[in-house]
């Protein structure tokens, strides 16, 4: 298990990968609300954002296996 310290650093890393996923979803949004209105359509996942969102659990993943990897040396 990890240590409350290496814990609290992915979790903080966790939440500075998620960023930049964030800013993209909404851009992806207000550029589909700007060229057709607003629509429950605007707010479904594209293939960017699905490629997106697995490079983003992938990365949080090998972050997450690398700290408990030197925590159980």
């Amino acid at each position: 298990m990890l240590s409350t310290q290496k814990l609290n650093k992915w979790t903080n890393n966790s939440l500075t990968f998620l960023a930049p996923l964030a800013i993209l979803y909404l851009i992806t949004i207000q550029n589909r609300i700007q060229t057709d209105g607003i629509s429950l359509e605007d707010f479904y996942l594209d293939e960017k954002m699905v490629g997106a969102m697995s490079l983003y659990v992938i990365n949080v993943l090998l972050d997450f296996f690398k700290k408990y990897k030197s925590d159980n040396k």
